[in-house]
């Protein structure tokens, strides 16, 4: 793959949120593969980062949903309950769902994610994170104007108030 996302551009936890408000126009649009390393721990965050996606379906070619910890009798029902998901928000890119029985981390989530991946560029997701609104035009935008093969940032963390606490450029 030519290029590839990590840590997500922004995230937060149960005791922040996070915004980062950045607004770019861009005229070219890359497809891309997302992929969303999961624990169970974070499957009821699902439906909100499919909200988000929906949100930006032109930017995405598939989603590939790499779960740790699902017992084989589980596989089946786990990979319908994704996918169903996707359809109640009528998703149109195409969903896969690779799961595996033992805990696995997230770097070996990340790659089996990467061998399923069909498209150029790739981003990693945590379902847990919340991202801006114009990350995938921001990625975009970087990935055009300076052909560059990977992009790697970190992330903003704000008070419950929006007072800004860490940042880094």
């Amino acid at each position: 793959k030519n290029c590839f996302l990590v840590p997500p551009l922004t995230r937060t936890n149960a005791l922040t949120h996070t915004i980062l408000p950045l607004l770019v126009i861009l005229s070219t649009v890359l497809k891309f593969s997302i992929i969303v390393p999961l624990i169970p721990q974070h499957d009821r965050e699902m439906l909100r980062l499919f909200r988000y996606l929906k949100l930006k379906e032109d930017f995405i070619q598939e989603v590939i949903i790499c779960r740790s910890e699902t017992p084989t009798y589980m596989a089946t029902f786990i990979k319908k309950k994704y996918l169903c998901c996707a359809k109640q928000l009528n998703f149109k890119p195409k969903v896969l769902v690779s799961s595996v029985p033992f805990r696995a981390y997230d770097g070996t989530n990340r790659n089996r994610g990467l061998k399923l991946a069909t498209s150029d560029f790739v981003v990693f997701l945590d379902a847990d994170d919340l991202y801006a609104d114009s990350m995938f035009e921001i990625i975009s935008k970087a990935f055009v104007d300076t052909n560059c093969h990977a992009i790697l940032h970190d992330y903003t963390l704000d008070t419950k108030d929006f007072e800004l606490i860490n940042s880094s450029k």
